[in-house]
């Protein structure tokens, strides 16, 4: 049984004594604090969407301090789940090809129980491709080329859209993540554009 103690405060009474669960009372905390997190507070996470990132930070700007708007590229699953639990208020997602998506991003949704309150909303369509340094580029830079190369790949984290299209990729080449030459765990496509520029 979940009760309200006073100042609503998340508790649970269990033989005779008040139990309060952290997650509840940490959330409680979120929401009561400056107003309310829904109130003065967007926070984004998901996929990492360079159009999204400038356009929260043109609304940032124009928001000035009346609001924080904050936006942090978690990769898709990873900001599914944190909707999921409402840590965020909204997630980005970039799940296989722009074709599919009307089939692919429901059916991933469908995976989280809290789905049928979320709203799907498309936004930007993206292309996909390979960032690689001008002085290694090979001369065939078909899919398969690449693959089989001896490039040193940046592959993103576990749960992302792009380590997901890289993996189906691969499976197309009857190949795995293992199977490529030297691979580096990058965190943004930043990340692994730096990495690339400084060799």
């Amino acid at each position: 049984m979940l009760l309200q103690l006073k100042k609503n405060i998340p508790a649970t009474k269990v033989t005779g004594k008040w139990m309060f669960l952290r997650e509840l009372v940490d959330r409680w905390m979120l929401e009561s604090a400056h107003g309310g997190v829904y109130t003065d507070r967007l926070v984004i996470a998901g996929s990492e969407d360079p159009l999204l990132y400038r356009t929260l930070l043109r609304l940032s700007n124009d928001m000035k301090s009346h609001a924080i708007v904050s936006y942090t590229g978690t990769g898709t699953r990873l900001g599914l789940e944190l909707l999921s639990s409402q840590k965020v208020n909204a997630s980005c997602l970039n799940w296989g090809e722009v074709e599919e998506s009307p089939q692919r991003h429901p059916a991933l949704l469908q995976n989280y129980k809290q789905h049928q309150q979320w709203v799907l909303v498309s936004a930007f369509k993206r292309e996909r491709g390979f960032m690689i340094h001008p002085e290694r580029k090979p001369e065939d830079c078909s899919s398969e080329s690449l693959l089989s190369s001896e490039l040193k790949w940046g592959i993103r984290q576990d749960g992302s859209g792009t380590v997901h299209f890289l993996n189906e990729l691969l499976a197309q080449h009857k190949m795995k993540i293992k199977n490529l030459s030297s691979t580096v765990k990058v965190f943004s496509n930043r990340e692994t554009a730096a990495l690339i520029v400084s060799g």
